[in-house]
């Protein structure tokens, strides 16, 4: 009589292979994994003076035409406007010229020139930091130029031609008239006063 001999077995589950520890050598050799993070785009920066100047307005636009310094005692600037600005415009853009240069000068002067202007010939507006900003414009301003173009011409008057005379200190409009047949030459001033003068006519010879 045969004996059957049931063999039974029991299946485990697979074991998960052991690893040794790393040792502080393999640790620094391994590199360290960062998962990436959601990041926005970068974007330009301001520096901080621009972010504290008030801009420039679109229309207005200017360029250096000299810019000569000396040490950190003084800075001189020329600039040429293209056309006249407000004070509040030439603090801004003084503001900016200054900011530009980290330099810290004891003294910096800009002498504003308008197109067809000639640089040395006088400005039509400073902006001095000695060392506090002063501003200062010394032909006729946007307010004056638009008072003086507006006054009218005297009926009795034949005018010839009438313009502006931007020279510095002395702005004024000037007006070219024949009265009762004879010519004069008024100069009108921003404050209201006047003076005119006789002029001779003659014949230009070539």
């Amino acid at each position: 009589m045969s004996q059957q001999h049931h063999l039974t077995t029991t299946s485990e589950p697979p074991q998960r292979p052991v690893h040794p520890p790393s040792s502080p050598e393999t640790r620094q050799r391994q590199p360290s994994i960062r998962r990436p993070s959601a990041t926005t785009a970068p974007q330009a920066t301001e520096a901080p003076w621009e972010r504290e100047i008030p801009p420039i307005p679109a229309d207005v636009s200017y360029s250096i035409l000299k810019d000569e310094r000396f040490l950190n005692i003084k800075r001189s600037i020329d600039v040429r406007l293209n056309k006249k600005v407000s004070k509040e415009t030439l603090r801004n853009i003084a503001l900016k010229l200054k900011a530009q240069d980290p330099t810290p000068y004891e003294r910096t002067f800009i002498c504003h020139v308008l197109p067809g202007m000639k640089v040395g010939a006088g400005a039509w507006a400073t902006a001095h930091f000695n060392p506090d900003l002063k501003i200062e414009i010394l032909g006729l301003s946007l307010e004056q130029e638009k008072a003086l173009t507006a006054r009218a011409n005297v009926p009795s008057r034949e005018v010839i031609g009438t313009w502006l005379d931007e020279r510095p200190f002395v702005g004024s409009r000037i007006t070219l008239f024949r009265e009762n047949g004879v010519l004069f030459m008024e100069s009108t001033y921003p404050d209201g006063s006047s003076g005119k003068e006789e002029m001779v006519e003659g014949t230009l010879r070539t």
